[in-house]
């Protein structure tokens, strides 16, 4: 099991698990999974591993966790020295074993990544990987035979965008809108997986970027975001998920309380959760919760 979260400012982080589906759910309903840094998808291995900023795996791996003990992982971001908006763009991994009642063991470094990109960085875990999506870079890693992480391989590139969202379905990965020349990109990619080809899937009605996004068993939902004129959005977008990894066609469901990018959505059994983010220009610590219906709309 591998989970992933962010230590520096700005990290990215995700949640790798043993389960049939996403540590956002049950074991019956596949759960969700979030790519912009909240829980993500299923590991078959127990392994666990998270996203950041920057990507890396550690040669020489660290015998911090038993066999079946899931690791909290967290990489990138920007150092808080001197602030949030001056500090270095970091590219360190770290690994954590996750203790049967919720406590961490000792953090111990992992493999360096081979880019620095604050806010560009996302990660998922799907079919006992962790991957890495940098601007125009994609590596990916494993939990290692003595407990850590192996070493970073290059994986195929999609084409080159920032600030989108990306999530696991548990065999398959899919990337949502993003930015590129300064617009907001319509755009929705989607590959299975351990073996990445990329190809389109159904585009977005409008084009969004710093948008949230998260996985059930059987959709797909993405949160808030800013459009090509930086206004920032409260709309929720919901697709089914298809055989074959593709994904059905972009409907709206009920809109979260106030305007939000960077928001941290996450399904939780039959319930969308939509945490923290830049809520109406303001940081926030606040969590917002819609009832999902069968049809995967959130009532009103």
């Amino acid at each position: 099991l591998i989970l992933s979260a962010g230590l520096v400012t700005l990290a990215a982080c995700s949640l790798f698990t043993d389960l049939d589906g996403f540590t956002s759910g049950s074991k019956d309903d596949g759960g969700g999974s979030s790519g912009n840094g909240g829980l993500d998808a299923g590991l078959d291995d127990g392994s666990l591993a998270s996203d950041g900023s920057a990507d890396g795996s550690n040669p020489e791996g660290g015998p911090d966790a038993s066999e079946g003990e899931p690791l909290l992982v967290v990489g990138g971001g920007r150092s808080q020295t001197p602030n949030i908006f001056e500090g270095e763009t970091l590219s360190n991994t770290y690994y954590a074993p996750l203790k049967s009642d919720g406590t961490l063991g000792e953090w111990k470094p992992g493999p360096e990544l081979p880019f620095k990109e604050t806010t560009e960085t996302r990660v998922v875990a799907s079919s006992g990987r962790v991957y890495f999506f940098g601007y125009n870079a994609t590596v990916s890693t494993k939990k290692s035979a003595t407990g850590g992480l192996d070493s970073l391989t290059v994986d195929p590139t999609p084409e080159a965008r920032g600030s989108f969202c990306a999530v696991s379905t548990g065999d398959a990965i899919f990337r949502f809108g993003g930015n590129a020349d300064n617009t907001a990109l319509k755009n929705v990619d989607g590959t299975a997986t351990p073996t990445l080809a990329w190809t389109a899937t159904s585009a977005l009605p409008d084009g969004r970027h710093w948008l949230g996004c998260t996985a059930s068993a059987n959709f797909v939902y993405l949160v808030g975001g800013k459009n090509s004129a930086g206004e920032h959005q409260k709309t929720v977008y919901v697709a089914p998920r298809n055989p074959g990894g593709l994904l059905g066609g972009w409907t709206q469901t009920t809109p979260v309380l106030k305007t939000a990018y960077w928001p941290r959505p996450v399904v939780v059994g039959s319930y969308l959760v939509v945490v923290g983010g830049n809520w109406d220009d303001a940081d926030v610590s606040t969590v917002f919760v819609g009832k999902l219906d069968e049809a995967g709309k959130i009532a009103s």
